[in-house]
């Protein structure tokens, strides 16, 4: 490995553990920060922090960390180049949706009036219908250099259950959302789950990677893209 292929190698590794550890520490982060800085009282949903304030205060000082982080990811999933043009192109997409949930802000102050489905609410399912289909359909794209069946079995269903939980993390979260008698508290829950889900496909895709040396053939021109002329999976040992 030269000093320019080890460069390349090093920058698309820590913009994958970067997304890891920016979806892993969101809910805590907003939680922590704004209870133990800001004397904000826990809120149902993410989406609150936007607009929460201590009592008595008029501010909103979680705004920056909301936007801001939710900015960063939107701009790495953008940065980050997809092993094909399929996986790439939902990239970019989630990328502007992640962007997108913070420049619409969920509706406020309208209380019931409030619509069940808006611009912020449909970025964010579509942001996780994009990353799930990443997970389920593309992340397999360079499975075939697993040389090991099982091991190679072992990734595709772990992308499986990622995709399903990003998929359906945010779908449970809407429901809850919509409910009555206290249960507007598990939709926070219901997000991080899916956060969290997307932080550890992002930490199994680095580490699959990792494993088949995939990016390094890659620079290397030993493999093109799996998208276009999928090989076929390499046999057992």
């Amino acid at each position: 490995m030269n000093r320019l292929q080890r460069h390349v190698f090093l920058t698309y590794t820590r913009l994958r553990y970067g997304l890891a550890f920016l979806a892993a520490i969101y809910p805590v982060l907003l939680y922590a920060v704004g209870s133990v800085f800001h004397g904000i009282s826990p809120r149902d949903t993410m989406s609150e922090y936007y607009y929460a304030s201590a009592a008595g205060a008029s501010d909103a000082p979680m705004r920056v960390w909301f936007v801001g982080v939710l900015f960063a990811m939107g701009v790495f999933l953008m940065l980050y180049r997809g092993f094909s043009l399929r996986e790439n192109l939902f990239l970019n997409l989630a990328g502007i949706l992640a962007i997108c949930v913070a420049v619409f802000p969920m509706p406020w102050g309208c209380a019931q009036a409030c619509p069940a489905l808006n611009l912020h609410r449909l970025a964010a399912i579509l942001f996780f219908a994009c990353i799930a289909y990443v997970s389920v359909r593309c992340a397999r794209e360079t499975l075939y250099l697993i040389s090991d069946a099982t091991l190679r079995e072992r990734y595709r269903r772990r992308y499986r259950w990622i995709g399903l939980a990003m998929l359906f993390s945010p779908v449970v979260a809407l429901v809850f959302s919509g409910m009555v008698g206290g249960m507007q508290k598990y939709v926070y829950i219901f997000e991080t789950l899916g956060i969290w889900a997307f932080a550890y496909y992002w930490w199994t895709k680095s580490r699959e990677l990792a494993l088949t040396g995939a990016e390094m053939l890659a620079l290397q021109g030993k493999i093109g893209d799996p998208g276009a002329n999928p090989p076929a999976l390499a046999p057992s040992p």
